[in-house]
């Protein structure tokens, strides 16, 4: 199924707030799911190289539980792909 922008940043965005809200396992792969989707999304799609390294890091950020740097992340993601 072809996803659009809206439909993958809507579901990062839904698992990143999850995840700051209860930082828990099954979140943390919810959220790392998503990752994958939308940073797939946003290399083929959009091009944005620079957005995809950051994208690429949220595992590393989901393994300490860095809920801040998670939450900044999702807001750079939000305020680059929302119209």
């Amino acid at each position: 199924m072809i996803e659009s922008k809206e439909q993958v940043l809507n579901q990062f965005l839904e698992k990143a707030q999850s995840f700051v809200v209860d930082p828990s396992l099954v979140n943390g792969i919810d959220l790392d799911d998503a990752s994958v989707t939308l940073k797939r999304y946003v290399l083929s799609v959009i091009h944005d190289e620079q957005l995809g390294s950051s994208l690429a890091r949220l595992h590393k950020l989901i393994r300490r539980l860095d809920v801040a740097a998670i939450s900044e992340l999702a807001a750079e993601v939000e305020n680059k792909l929302a119209d």
